[in-house]
């Protein structure tokens, strides 16, 4: 319910069509069909973001559907940031994050794993992939 909500404000406000919204880090991330589309979401965004910030409760984040594993690395690197990782494998359908230091893995893990699971959601529901951090 409450992700339809956030939909319907979203694509009320920015007059773009998305198919997924998803909880992550105390921010909705909204996956849009590519660059294009979030490029002209993002300059109609640009006037009511804070409308719309207050509105939902949480920050929002606008990233693009990846069409290929080197799309899938700016697509992971725009739903984590400010966190950096070192490196992302994609095998087949795993996809493996190598995190280089202690503190950006325990950034990218969360407490009790809550920003793994969200993650590791996101990446199935979207992409059917599974999700590994290293």
């Amino acid at each position: 319910m409450q992700t339809i909500r956030n939909i319907n404000l979203f694509e009320k406000v920015t007059r773009v069509k998305t198919k997924w919204c998803f909880p992550y880090s105390n921010s909705i991330v909204f996956v849009l069909r590519d660059k294009r589309e979030t490029l002209r979401a993002s300059e109609l965004l640009k006037q009511k973001r804070e409308l719309v910030e207050k509105t939902l409760g949480k920050r929002v984040k606008l990233v693009w559907l990846p069409r290929s594993n080197a799309s899938l690395r700016e697509f992971v690197e725009e739903i984590v940031a400010p966190t950096k990782f070192k490196d992302l494998v994609v095998e087949g359908n795993k996809v493996t994050i190598v995190a280089g230091t202690r503190q950006s893995k325990g950034l990218l893990i969360g407490r009790e794993k809550a920003r793994l699971n969200e993650l590791k959601r996101i990446l199935n529901d979207v992409l059917g992939k599974e999700l590994e951090i290293v």
